[in-house]
């Protein structure tokens, strides 16, 4: 029972940000003339909370259970979540899989984080765009979301033809931004999640995941 409480406890942090930012994300995908499939329009905050426990709180109990460490698990969390968020469109799938490979990182749930937070990413895309032309010093560059999600189908190629200064920009404010990001996710998770792990029962034949 505290097993459940705690993974549930560690999860619910997250579902007012990322309903809100979907719910965000979903108007811009309509003004760029894509309409959202009727399951997305549907769901209300009780049957996203119901999905966030039993796919998300699954996976993370399963991996503790199958001996990964509260460390990596919090690390792939954190990093799924920074690296979601890099405003580039179409590039953090590959960064998290370079980052799992490279830092030996929970594929499934770094991965798992990442489609997440693709909300979060349309949604913050222009706040970073806009921070990095402060750091920068750079000339405003006028654009909608709309207008780059509807460019980014149409042709991505074009699409960063016409708009490479501002995702550098955005760049520029993610490099910035992402230590504190990672850094402050990781440390808000580690403390439940070794309660969490705490509780587990071991599967045999299992051995931590260093």
């Amino acid at each position: 029972m505290l097993y459940v409480i705690h993974a549930n406890g560690i999860c619910h942090t997250f579902v007012t940000l990322f309903y809100l930012s979907a719910d965000i994300a979903c108007r811009y995908k309509t003004q760029a003339g894509f309409v959202p499939p009727k399951s997305d329009i549907a769901m209300t905050p009780a049957s996203f909370i119901k999905f966030w426990r039993e796919r998300i709180v699954t996976l993370i109990v399963s991996q503790l259970v199958q001996g990964a460490t509260p460390h990596k698990v919090a690390l792939s969390i954190a990093l799924g979540f920074s690296l979601g968020v890099f405003p580039v469109l179409g590039t953090t799938t590959t960064l998290c899989v370079i980052a799992a490979v490279r830092l030996r990182l929970n594929q499934p749930v770094i991965q798992l984080v990442n489609w997440l937070v693709y909300p979060l990413q349309l949604a913050w895309l222009l706040i970073f765009v806009r921070l990095g032309e402060w750091i920068m010093r750079a000339p405003c560059i006028s654009f909608s979301l709309p207008e780059l999600i509807q460019k980014f189908h149409e042709s991505p190629v074009k699409f960063f033809q016409e708009f490479g200064a501002a995702q550098l920009q955005g760049v520029v404010a993610w490099l910035f931004l992402a230590p504190f990001l990672t850094t402050l996710t990781y440390s808000v998770l580690m403390p439940p999640l070794k309660r969490l792990a705490s509780f587990k029962t071991p599967v045999p034949g299992s051995r931590s995941i260093d």
